[in-house]
């Protein structure tokens, strides 16, 4: 297995490699980058058939923020879908997962454009982090998405 290191080395997709031979992504979900690497490495791997997404514990973002490492900023954990729906997400991604949710509002936009563009998706698991403090976002929210594969199997734990 194979792990890279790229968050730091590519802001905002600046040069983004391609990886036409990336089957299997685990991609985490931290206070500097959140969201950002996802449409690129979405747009630039035609082959994806898993992704699976780690969001870091909101605690450890807050304690970041108060301790001043981090500055509180909508545009970082913010999602902006690919301008194009990628090839991966219509024709192989079959499994996602995505961990430790807050339940916040910018989530949401990322979980509905998975459903609603994954065509070729079998199975998506969805858990929520145990000591979340938002309620922006519920289990019903999510199991009410428009969803492009309609036998996808969802499954959302707490």
């Amino acid at each position: 297995m194979l792990f890279f290191a790229l968050s730091y080395c590519f802001d905002d997709g600046d040069d983004f490699p391609i990886f036409p031979c990336l089957l299997d992504l685990q991609l985490g979900i931290d206070y500097c980058f959140g969201w950002k690497l996802l449409p690129y490495f979405l747009e630039n791997s035609p082959v994806l058939r898993y992704i699976s997404l780690y969001r870091e514990s909101e605690t450890k973002y807050t304690t970041a923020i108060a301790e001043g490492k981090h500055k509180e900023a909508d545009d970082t954990y913010g999602w902006k879908p690919p301008k194009q729906v990628p090839e991966c997400l219509m024709d192989r991604l079959k499994n996602i997962e995505v961990r430790n949710l807050w339940r916040r509002k910018s989530e949401c936009e990322v979980v509905k454009y998975l459903l609603e563009n994954g065509k070729a998706l079998e199975k998506m698991r969805i858990s929520f982090e145990e000591d979340g403090i938002s309620d922006e976002i519920d289990e019903d929210t999510i199991e009410n998405f428009p969803r492009a594969s309609e036998s996808m199997i969802l499954k959302i734990s707490d």
